[in-house]
């Protein structure tokens, strides 16, 4: 039941984040004024990627320094055997 727990808590930080940068990508753009309209789709995307694994790197670097989400993370770090799920 861990296991599946961490899958379905991972499942939601992921697309958290996503939906994240979904939401800030106007302000970014209006604060940065990145002209990504203007921009081959491949670079859209190439910096879509980008900022979405600093938002996971940076949720995971969270995840070993506050209390509440090292709880849900040690999960991930305890497993005797790896498989799909862990």
């Amino acid at each position: 039941w861990s296991d599946i727990a961490y899958l379905v808590s991972n499942f939601a930080v992921s697309h958290g984040s996503l939906a994240l940068v979904y939401f800030i990508a106007p302000w970014l753009d209006a604060r940065f004024k990145l002209p990504m309209e203007a921009q081959p789709l491949w670079v859209q995307i190439l910096v879509g990627f980008l900022i979405f694994d600093f938002l996971l790197y940076f949720v995971h670097r969270s995840s070993h320094s506050s209390g509440l989400l090292w709880n849900l993370h040690a999960i991930h770090h305890s497993p005797r055997q790896v498989y799909s799920l862990n």
